[in-house]
């Protein structure tokens, strides 16, 4: 076969742009690190080296979910070991209140404190992350216990057991110059003073309510079948008979709330209510009490509920019970020896007899109201320990989430430096065995283009013998 010059030029122009384009191709490795930059060059390491990306950026959103979930909990934690401090404070003071030798200004310094320590519970129940409630569930924009006086108005429904009912040594002071008088009564503590309209259902079957006042005297001395409310302090008082029909069924209050002070609990996370004020953009919603989970993705089927219910740990019982103690220890006092010596004046005692009647009077009074303040104390010990009790239980519940999403992120992390690997297996390029490919391809290039050149001068004289 005759070769002619011009196949000889055709040839090596083929020749030198395919030198060129395997240069071309190491350039744009170099350049990209990355072996492979389109898909057709080889399909099925695209396919893999695709999937690994997917893993890897699936596993670094689960490492920010995670990064977000632990975060929620350290903040949960520590509102946990502040309100554990908080109730061991209150316990302390509880025991120093219990004691007999106290006098009633004594009581009332310790029942400041507390009172004090009640509304640091409402700080840490109205803790945030971000700028959401942590202990509010779904309802992450509204806080859990009023910050300030609010004039919403809600109908609000709860349940009781037998369990919840508590017998208490009750006293009333009619006049400042007068001994008080003490009952002991079954009673039922709202979680809120002055409401209206109070229902109250055993098994279905609606009973009749009484209202009354700390000035009647009857106010906590029932009949056998009667219900008394006592809006002063929100209290139930059951008669006898309703007190053995609640033994075996569970007691349901309806009651209407208008207008929360500062520092009382938003019925919106701890009960089931409806907004019954007009006015109200939400006037007719109904608030449902459910679990409230809020649940964090943070694997392939793994997810993990980060939050902690407010309603489980700072319960509506615990703040009623805290109200009631300094409701009592702040509302017992001892009448004035200048209203005594009057009063007696007035009834003819004179000289040593109304010394006596007025020494007699003010130990009495002394003596039933460390009474009542002693027993207020000492039951607040009791109530104290189950809730410190039951916040330990929470905290532990905490405490052993926190626990599993460490191994997650430890899991998580690893998975992220082998998906990291295989994928730079798979697209990464060999630097040193470029850097020779690329010197060999420059080289054979450059000897494509020398011969080129020679062959390009060649004439018709080359050819002539």
């Amino acid at each position: 076969m005759r070769i002619t010059n011009s196949m000889t030029q055709n040839m090596m122009m083929l020749n030198i742009n395919k030198n060129s384009r395997k240069m071309f191709g190491l350039y744009e490795q170099q350049a990209s690190g990355k072996e492979i930059s389109l898909p057709s060059q080889d399909p099925i390491r695209a396919s893999r080296i695709l999937r690994f990306r997917s893993n890897l950026d699936e596993n670094e959103q689960y490492q920010r979910n995670v990064l977000q979930a632990s975060s929620w909990m350290d903040v949960s934690e520590q509102a946990f070991n502040n309100t554990l401090d908080i109730l061991k404070r209150m316990r302390e003071l509880s025991v120093t209140g219990a004691n007999d030798t106290l006098e009633v200004s004594d009581r009332e310094k310790i029942a400041n404190e507390i009172s004090s320590l009640r509304e640091q519970l409402g700080t840490e129940m109205n803790s945030t992350y971000a700028g959401r409630y942590i202990f509010s569930g779904y309802r992450t924009d509204r806080e859990a216990i009023f910050t300030k006086d609010n004039e919403s108005e809600y109908k609000i429904k709860q349940k009781f057991t037998f369990d919840e009912l508590e017998n208490v040594e009750a006293y009333q002071k009619f006049d400042k110059s007068d001994s008080g008088k003490m009952t002991n009564a079954d009673i039922i503590k709202l979680p809120y003073k002055n409401s209206e309209n109070v229902e109250v259902t055993i098994n279905g079957n609606g009973k009749t309510v009484v209202e009354r006042s700390l000035a009647d005297v009857d106010a906590y001395e029932p009949a056998d079948d009667e219900i008394v409310y006592i809006k002063e302090t929100g209290e139930i008082v059951l008669g006898k008979n309703i007190k053995n029909e609640l033994m075996d069924n569970d007691l349901e209050i309806e009651y209407e709330k208008k207008g929360f002070f500062k520092g009382e609990l938003n019925p919106t996370i701890y009960f089931e209510c409806e907004d019954i004020k007009p006015t109200s953009k939400e006037f007719g919603r109904v608030f449902e009490i459910d679990t409230h989970k809020m649940i964090y993705e943070v694997g392939v089927g793994v997810s993990i509920d980060v939050n902690s219910l407010g309603k489980n740990i700072f319960t509506d019982k615990l703040f009623a019970d805290i109200d009631s103690l300094v409701d009592t220890i702040m509302g017992v006092t001892l009448s004035r020896e200048s209203s005594l010596r009057e009063k007696y004046l007035s009834e003819g005692y004179i000289d040593e007899d109304l010394e006596k009647k007025i020494e007699a009077q003010i130990k009495l009074e002394k003596s039933q109201i460390s009474t009542v303040t002693q027993n207020k104390f000492s039951n607040m010990l009791e109530i104290l320990d189950n809730k410190i009790s039951l916040v330990s239980t929470e905290h532990t519940d905490l405490g052993s989430r926190m626990g599993r999403l460490e191994l997650i992120d430890s899991r998580l992390a690893e998975n992220g430096l082998t998906y990291t690997d295989l994928l730079s297996e798979n697209e990464d390029v060999d630097y040193m065995e470029l850097t020779m490919n690329l010197m060999t391809a420059q080289s054979i290039y450059q000897a494509s283009l020398q011969t080129g050149a020679s062959l390009s001068r060649l004439t018709l004289l080359d050819f002539v013998r």
